[in-house]
């Protein structure tokens, strides 16, 4: 899940002045949690299988190995959940401001529009010039504030991914596995076939305690 702010949509009164173009500010399309997420996995994966020391064979000349479902785990997390309610909040914070904003340039283009007949022209130069330092101002913050957004729901998914990988590591080492992997990577798949028993999911689980 990615935490977005929500866009306004602006026009200012472009159909009369702002050389005719219309402007106005859509809202970004959201990507699904799964990206990231997908893109957290592997070095969880990774560190995962350094962290486990080498250990006996679990045959003479074999290694043991295991696999976990990293993307249920991320997504069923309550830690995570948590952590996005909490990201949900400071998004409530920082869109105040910025609706603020929109409101104050929407009024201010509707005082325009009712009154530029009786503007002198050096008048609507000037309220114009003032809605479009205002409408840059806008989208200057809304950048600003998404970003600031983005920054905290990254570190949300750090932490998150960083609760599981130390899991997955505890397991590894206790359990003397040689190799964990990915039972569901990317597209193209990480492991086609396992058998259950050797899914350490349930233990990872008991660890994170849900």
């Amino acid at each position: 899940m990615e935490v977005k702010l929500h866009r306004h949509f602006i026009l200012l009164a472009c159909a009369a002045f702002l050389f005719g173009a219309a402007i106005a500010s859509a809202q970004d399309s959201k990507k699904k949690d799964a990206g990231k997420a997908d893109k957290a996995q592997a070095p969880a994966v990774a560190a995962a299988a350094a962290s486990a020391a080498p250990a006996a064979p679990a045959s003479s000349g074999g290694y043991k190995i295991g696999v976990v479902d990293i993307q249920t785990l991320i997504a069923d997390y309550p830690k995570r959940k948590q952590l996005y309610d909490n990201l949900e909040e400071e998004k409530k914070k920082l869109q105040a401001p910025i609706d603020a904003m929109s409101k104050r340039i929407e009024e201010a283009k509707k005082a325009y529009e009712d009154s530029k007949s009786n503007l002198s022209d050096e008048e609507r130069q000037s309220t114009e010039s003032k809605i479009q330092d205002d409408f840059d101002a806008y989208k200057l913050e809304l950048s600003k504030s998404q970003r600031t957004l983005d920054d905290k729901e990254e570190n949300v998914l750090k932490e998150v991914v960083g609760d599981i990988d130390k899991a997955i590591a505890q397991v590894a080492q206790s359990g003397n596995y040689h190799l964990i992997l990915n039972s569901r990577g990317d597209s193209r798949g990480t492991v086609v076939f396992a058998v259950p028993g050797i899914d350490i999911t349930p233990q990872v689980r008991a660890i994170l305690k849900f």
